[in-house]
């Protein structure tokens, strides 16, 4: 299982989470971490356990990787 901090999360939202919880093992990426959150649709980006964007689909998440 893999805990990451959630930089979008928001106090106000009852449904965002300051910690994701997950058990997908991620995809490694020019040093990054990508987890596959919803199938085919939601990537989360994560760096040194931050989640640091969301995108959809794996590609997006490696195009934002390839373009920090």
């Amino acid at each position: 299982m893999a805990t990451y901090r959630n930089l979008f999360y928001n106090s106000l939202n009852r449904d965002s989470k300051e910690f994701i919880k997950t058990t997908v093992k991620p995809i490694e990426y020019k040093g990054y971490l990508i987890y596959q959150i919803i199938k085919d649709e939601h990537y989360d980006v994560v760096l040194n356990g931050v989640c640091i964007s969301q995108r959809a689909g794996l590609n997006g998440a490696k195009r934002f990787i390839d373009g920090v």
